[in-house]
This record gives C-alpha cells, sequence and structure tokens, in this order.
C-alpha cells in the first residue's frame, strides 16, 4: 500500500485488513431515534452518522448491536460485512 509515494504497508490484503477493525456496521435508525444513541465508549472506529444512516467499523460488532437493543434502539437495514482494503487505506493515512 503506498500513500503519497510513501510505502505504508508491504503486505497481502488479508493482512493489511487484519490492521484495522475488521467490520463494518451500517445500520439506519428508526425514525424518532436521537442520533446520540451510537456512543463512542462502545468498541467503535470510525463512526459517520449521516440523518438517521449510521455506518462505522468495529472488531466486536456484536458489542455495538448489543449496547444499542439494550438502550432500546430500534434499527432498520442492519448490514455487517468485513472492511475492506479502501477502509484500511483511509484508516492507516487518517483521511476520510
Amino acid at each position: 500500500m503506498i500513500d503519497h509515494g510513501v510505502v505504508i504497508a508491504d503486505a497481502t490484503p488479508r493482512e493489511i485488513k487484519a490492521r484495522i477493525p475488521s467490520k463494518r456496521v451500517q445500520l439506519q435508525l428508526r425514525d424518532g431515534a436521537r442520533r446520540g444513541v451510537v456512543q463512542r465508549r462502545s468498541p467503535v472506529q470510525n463512526l459517520e452518522i449521516a440523518d438517521h444512516r449510521v455506518r462505522l467499523l468495529s472488531n466486536e460488532p456484536e458489542a455495538v448491536l448489543r449496547g444499542l437493543f439494550e438502550r432500546g434502539v430500534a434499527v432498520r437495514d442492519l448490514e455487517v460485512t468485513g472492511a475492506d482494503l479502501e477502509e484500511a487505506f483511509l484508516i492507516m493515512t487518517r483521511r476520510s
């Protein structure tokens, strides 16, 4: 992986992705849910919230979701997938 002509990672894609939170969680908060319900104290990195759409990375997506459900947060369109190389690059270069 190269950033502005500098090698920042010399490894397989699998090894590079292993250096970052491994799961991407995307969900939509139901109408009426407050945006502040996704708290940073949970195991979350790269939290993005636009309107009622939430996107985050976490090594512990189960804990994040459990915390939301325990607080009574209703979600829809839940998707949990593996993080990709683009997300690894953005995290490793600290860009959004």
